[in-house]
């Protein structure tokens, strides 16, 4: 066991240690690998999220557009289980100063609406006609012939106002599912569900079932299996606002910005227990503070949430950290193959040796991702870990190839002269 703890913590440095990991089996390269990927995921995550603080810190122009838009407009937010109660003025409002044209000097838009960014949007659905003629409803559209429909495209137009599903509404999506042979299991669970979940919930489900059937083209048109608030505020406002908004939601609230240094940071968070008030005689440094902590304290709440469910990012770290180490076992072989060197003339011996290593380059490519974080994010501190895992990785099993080499020729030297 002291041999085995000797051999992971020194490898890195001593060609010694390396070599000798071929006598044994192939457990260390099992934990270094999954320890490498461990190492260079908390990096790319530190650099992508943890960095925000500083970065809240930085973006000035954001802090006083923030300020003005939420003291000044008197907004305020009251937190509950489920959600929040966003007011302005003491009023349920909403608020929009893209769709106003009031964008500040700096590109910033500002919106409050207090529902849910969840909540169903009452949209319009209709088929533009490709060949400059003609809009047709989507109704139109199915009475066309099959040739007929090719001159026309499936389109969604948001319109911000919210879609109730009522009980009326519901049973008439259900008169249309029973029509739908393909829709009878997914009637049918939901109609199980039906004692277990509220009035409500229930009629939500016919309706997503009906959107899905009826318009089977849905997700291609809207990015959304069901329209919602959120593709609404997206797509409008959102998408060709250049990465500067701030926005509050009866769930939610998202940003972008630019700090100081140019580096541009997206980002979202639920509330906690803590709202948006302000107390009776605050200054106003003091309301900038409150509204600092509300934000910092609110994003930083859901990185626990954020670390487990960021999927993308944890499979593309994985992916990287092990196709890198395969990469290079590879390649260590071919080289011993093709220069006769006996150390890793096999496979395995060959990923013992970089096995027994591979977990160092990681806490190196880390680091480069927080260092990365600093003026950058998203997959560009991706990049940086993977380029430099890659090359740390390299530039240690290079030395230790050549040092193998001149050994080999040299045994082989003395075996001509026997």
């Amino acid at each position: 066991m002291k041999n085995w703890w000797k051999r992971f913590g020194l490898s890195m440095f001593s060609d010694k240690c390396a070599a000798e990991s071929t006598e044994y089996g192939a457990g260390m390269v099992l934990v270094t690998a999954v320890l490498a990927a461990i190492f260079v995921f908390i990096g790319v995550f530190v650099g992508n999220y943890a960095m925000f603080g500083a970065d809240y810190s930085n973006a000035r122009v954001f802090r006083e557009f923030v300020y003005e838009s939420v003291i000044d407009g008197d907004v305020r937010i009251i937190t509950y289980a489920d959600g929040a109660d966003v007011t302005i003025g003491g009023e349920k409002a909403v608020v929009n100063t893209f769709a106003d044209g009031k964008a500040d000097k700096d590109g910033y838009g500002f919106i409050v609406d207090h529902n849910n960014v969840s909540s169903y949007d009452d949209f319009i659905a209709y088929c533009k006609n490709t060949d400059g003629g003609e809009d047709i409803s989507y109704e139109s559209y199915l009475e066309l012939s099959k040739e007929d429909r090719l001159s026309y495209v499936f389109t969604v137009e948001h319109s911000g106002k919210i879609k109730t599903v009522d009980d009326v509404s519901a049973k008439k999506y259900r008169e249309y599912l029973l029509t739908v042979k393909a829709a009878e299991s997914d009637l049918k669970e939901a109609d199980d569900s039906k004692a277990t979940v509220s009035p409500q919930q229930y009629n939500n489900a016919l309706y997503e079932l009906y959107v899905s059937y009826y318009y089977p083209d849905m997700n291609a048109a809207s990015g959304e299996n069901v329209p919602t608030l959120r593709g609404y505020y997206y797509y409008n406002y959102i998408l060709p606002s250049n990465g500067k908004y701030f926005c509050i939601f009866g769930d939610m609230i998202t940003g972008s910005f630019v700090t100081g240094t140019g580096k541009h940071v997206d980002f979202g968070m639920s509330y906690g227990k803590d709202g948006l008030e302000f107390a009776d005689g605050d200054t106003r440094s003091q309301k900038e503070k409150t509204v600092d902590e509300f934000i910092k304290s609110g994003y930083y709440d859901g990185l626990t949430a954020l670390f487990f469910s960021d999927f993308m990012m944890s499979f593309i770290t994985l992916l990287l950290t092990e196709f890198t180490i395969a990469a290079v076992m590879v390649l260590c072989w071919l080289v011993c193959r093709g220069l006769r060197i006996e150390l890793g003339g096999s496979f395995a011996d060959s990923a013992k040796i970089v096995g027994s290593y591979a977990h160092w380059p990681a806490l190196f490519a880390a680091a480069a991702a927080i260092v990365t974080g600093v003026f950058a994010s998203g997959a560009a501190v991706v990049v940086a870990a993977a380029l430099t895992y890659l090359a740390v990785l390299a530039a240690r099993t290079a030395p230790l190839l050549v040092k193998q080499y001149k050994i080999s020729r040299r045994k082989e030297a003395e075996g001509e002269q026997e």
